[in-house]
């Protein structure tokens, strides 16, 4: 994107937040340092700019606040949990949004308005898919909506570090049965 404007307006052009891949919206662009700097402050502060998120679920999402831990993982679906795990504490963030609305469309489709009130990796396409309503089209967290840390650890009775090595290998394409 940025070599294609930059092309276009012939001048120092620098990004200012970016998309994750598979979603659209506005990109802000500065055209100097002194903006991006000044522009990146604002979306840092949280209270000077106020972005909101539009999804599109087959299932109806609760209004409110949806409250997680979340574990950082650099690659792949990101591991998230309703209760804090007490081993690796500092690894698990609080992660929260606020879906502002849900409506119901004729074709049996719900659009949902979502605010972040934390900013983590793939934070609403994990909080969605962990209450079982996840995006749309979204073949990472999908097969796993519904899911959470502590519900399968639980079951399964293992811990985080066996739990995220499994993940591991199974995102490297061996079978759960081969873990």
């Amino acid at each position: 994107l940025l070599p294609c404007v930059q092309g276009q307006l012939k001048g120092e052009v620098h990004l200012v937040h970016r998309l994750d891949a598979a979603t659209s919206g506005i990109i802000l662009l500065a055209r100097s340092m002194e903006s991006k700097r000044y522009f990146t402050r604002l979306f840092e502060q949280r209270d000077q700019i106020e972005k909101t998120y539009s999804t599109l679920t087959a299932t109806a999402v609760p209004i409110g606040t949806l409250s997680h831990f979340q574990y950082k993982k650099r690659l792949g679906a990101q591991l998230l949990s309703t209760t804090q795990p007490s081993s690796d504490r500092g690894a698990w963030k609080q992660s929260e949004l606020e879906v502002l609305s849900c409506v119901e469309h004729t074709d049996g489709l719900y659009s949902s308005e979502i605010r972040l009130l934390t900013g983590r990796k793939h934070q609403i396409r994990s909080q969605l898919a962990a209450i079982g309503c996840p995006i749309l089209g979204d073949t990472l967290y999908t097969p796993i909506a519904g899911l959470t840390y502590d519900e399968v650890s639980e079951e399964i009775g293992v811990g985080v570090e066996e739990f995220l090595l499994a993940d591991e290998r199974w995102s490297n394409g061996r079978s759960p049965e081969s873990i």
